[in-house]
């Protein structure tokens, strides 16, 4: 569908049952990395069909859930990908998904501060936010 600008938005119609489940699933089993970094994959590619499509809110709410599940993973790559693609369309964003995505870097700042000796996130805040 992304290389060839095929329209296939009645089979993910069709599989919206599945994706659900799939949903569900890993929301059930947080810390089984293999299926997370597959769900991952397949929210970077959904977001990057619905930014093809110009469905921006869906691209950016698939987008956010995409980076929280690759903070879960603690995987680069598909954090990486998110922070770009929502870069890229931030202007798009509603005001509830910027604020979605600025607690979500918060979150992954504050867990990598402490592991550094002497730095806190309270100790920067007021250089920060």
């Amino acid at each position: 569908a992304l290389r060839n600008n095929f329209v296939i938005d009645w089979i993910m119609e069709q599989f919206a049952d599945s994706i659900n489940e799939i949903r569900r699933i890993h929301y059930e089993n947080p810390d089984d990395n293999i299926y997370i970094g597959y769900f991952t994959e397949y929210l970077y590619l959904f977001s990057l069909y619905k930014f093809k499509q110009n469905d921006y809110s869906a691209a950016i709410q698939a987008t956010l859930e995409a980076l929280t599940v690759s903070g879960k993973l603690k995987e680069s790559t598909a954090f990486k990908k998110m922070v770009v693609l929502f870069e890229t369309y931030r202007e798009h964003a509603s005001h509830e998904q910027k604020q979605n995505y600025k607690s979500q870097l918060k979150s992954i700042l504050e867990g990598v501060l402490t592991d550094e000796k002497g730095i806190s996130f309270s100790s920067l805040h007021g250089c920060l936010y």
